[in-house]
């Protein structure tokens, strides 16, 4: 695939989109491309983001809530994949679930609604499924791991429909250098 940049804009890549595109609000002026493994969606890219093979380079790669849909003992592979794809000076943004939220949350005395989809994915579909979960500890580690530099770790809020309830959960994020 030889994707065109175009001049004066940065070129990002969103990891399975789906319905809450990240990438747009981080970059508002880029062009971004989509990839996703389920061609319903519609993706620019379709390919399975663990075993990412672009050739082409990315100012940005925003993966929202797909890292937890791999197994722990493929992380390191696949975040080398993603990082892989980056410009030197490039950015890997990643936000996952937060396994500390789901812990305090299990053990209050009131289980609130988001925990079941925080957990497990919305198991909508195959693809729709949590492998793992991560701590900010464990999310930085891997970072530390295929040598990204981390710039920004921090834990948000997040917004979760469960049929036609919207609840809150947390979630980390953090963002790594080439």
């Amino acid at each position: 695939m030889d994707i065109k940049r175009e001049e004066g804009k940065l070129l990002v890549l969103e990891i399975g989109a789906r319905h809450r595109p990240q990438a747009q609000e981080i970059y508002p002026n880029a062009k971004i491309l989509i990839m996703d493994i389920d061609k319903q969606q519609k993706p620019d890219i379709v390919m399975d983001a663990g075993k990412m093979n672009i050739k082409d380079k990315f100012d940005a790669v925003v993966a929202s809530h797909v890292l937890e849909h791999f197994p722990y003992f493929e992380m390191e592979k696949v975040l080398t994949g993603w990082a892989a794809s980056l410009v030197k000076g490039g950015q890997l943004h990643i936000l996952v679930p937060s396994w500390e939220w789901e812990c305090r949350q299990v053990l209050s005395e009131k289980l609130p609604l988001a925990v079941f989809p925080h957990s497990f994915g919305g198991l909508t579909n195959e693809w729709d499924v949590h492998k793992c979960m991560f701590t900010m500890n464990s999310l930085r580690y891997f970072f530390d791991k295929i040598n990204l530099n981390v710039i920004l770790a921090k834990t948000t809020k997040y917004k979760l429909q469960i049929n036609n309830e919207i609840v809150e959960a947390e979630q980390h994020y953090v963002v790594g250098c080439k």
